[in-house]
């Protein structure tokens, strides 16, 4: 829940305002008349903004359309409202109400200058401030049904039904009752007389009527509480259409600690699902290692340790072709000691499938030719060192 801020703007004045503040249960907190607007910005910030703007700069109409969807709708209330206005509709701001497309027969519209909607944006926008909702002072006027609302004031404001009503000089006020006194019946009218204001009371009879004096923040209490729970016109449409993001108070904490709460138990759940997931893995590997190792030993009855077993047998084979390859070379360097009778080996070392052999001869030639006949087998012979001494050659090679 979040903190409500109701700013009222006053009529040719930008700079002043009333606000009243309200908690997340609806209590008011503070208010202020004819406050500075710098002053109530920051008391804004992460609160549900309502702003009630003069209610003598606004129309409100009742207009006949039958249903239509909201591109139809739009098309059509400036057309809807040319016959109550004297002005261009090209300069005004219609907005609808939106919840009801039709209130009781009939479409509530609230009316206004653009040129006044663009102001108090601006002035609001400067000091930065983001309405939620901005509507007329008239729907904060409170109402109840059957109980007409008047406030005597500069001007006065006369409402008779949730979408109804007049904004009117004080002096035009008997005439506007005499109109709707064949409508009132037994309804009765809640009068309320600003104080500092003279105006002359309603003739009406003192059963159908009841009076109340209020000063200013008498007025100003009522009129932002009301407003809390009412359902009025909204003017943030289409152009004026307001998108805001905000997170509650403690939210963003909650969220926060949430991350932390969430990212530790990650991981400290990551050992045991890699566990899991490796432990699967590995089943799933000796079941394929086990069925390779009955294709090839079908006669094995053990297969719990088929990858060891495995293992075993290529560790054999890898030795017996070890032992093979010795053999192989030791035949290639007796064929090249047949062909080059001289040379002698004097010491033979066989170690990670590669031989060291220290050989002496007669001549470099004969060595020479040794080496020819071990490479034209097929092994690489690399010529360490060589030595000269009593007219013999000692020479160290290395076979692969």
């Amino acid at each position: 829940m979040q903190e409500t801020v109701v700013i009222e703007i006053l009529e040719n004045n930008t700079t002043h305002v009333n606000c009243a503040r309200f908690n997340a249960q609806s209590t008011l907190i503070d208010e202020a008349v004819n406050t500075l607007l710098t002053d109530v910005a920051p008391l804004t910030h992460d609160c549900y903004v309502i702003v009630l703007v003069p209610a003598e700069e606004t129309v409100l109409l009742n207009v006949s359309l039958p249903p239509l969807n909201k591109q139809r709708l739009v098309q059509a209330l400036p057309f809807a409202i040319e016959e109550y206005l004297l002005d261009d509709c090209k300069g005004l701001h219609i907005a609808p109400l939106l919840k009801e497309q039709v209130h009781e027969g009939s479409m509530p519209l609230l009316v206004v200058a653009h040129e006044k909607m663009q102001a108090w944006l601006q002035c609001l926008k400067e000091v930065g401030i983001s309405p939620d909702l901005m509507t007329s002072t008239f729907f904060a006027l409170p109402y109840q049904e059957k109980v007409m609302s008047l406030l005597l004031a500069t001007p006065s404001l006369l409402r008779f039904g949730q979408y109804q009503g007049y904004v009117c000089d004080p002096h035009n006020i008997p005439v506007m009752l005499s109109q709707l006194l064949p409508f009132l019946g037994n309804n009765k009218v809640a009068c309320y007389l600003l104080q500092g204001n003279a105006c002359s009371l309603p003739a009406l009879p003192e059963t159908n009527m009841t009076l109340e004096h209020i000063d200013e923040n008498e007025r100003l209490r009522r009129m932002a509480t009301f407003i809390l729970t009412e359902k009025p016109i909204n003017l943030l449409q289409d152009r004026y259409l307001v998108k805001k993001m905000r997170l509650p108070k403690g939210l963003l904490v909650q969220t926060i600690l949430g991350l932390t709460i969430g990212w530790i138990v990650l991981l400290l759940l990551y050992p045991f699902v890699s566990y899991a997931i490796l432990k699967s893995e590995l089943i799933t590997l000796n079941q394929r290692i086990a069925v390779i190792y009955k294709k090839y030993y079908p006669t094995a009855r053990n297969f719990g340790k088929a990858k060891v077993q495995m293992e075993e047998r290529i560790a054999q084979l890898t030795t017996v072709a070890n032992e093979n390859k010795l053999l192989l070379q030791l035949s290639f360097l007796g064929e090249a000691l047949k062909n080059t009778p001289t040379v002698t080996i004097k010491q033979l070392t066989f170690t990670e499938q590669k031989m060291e052999l220290e050989v002496t001869a007669n001549a470099a030639d004969e060595v020479t030719r040794f080496v020819e006949i071990l490479t034209q087998k097929g092994l690489k012979v690399v010529q360490q060192n060589a030595n000269l001494s009593n007219d013999k050659v000692s020479v160290n090679l290395l076979v692969e």
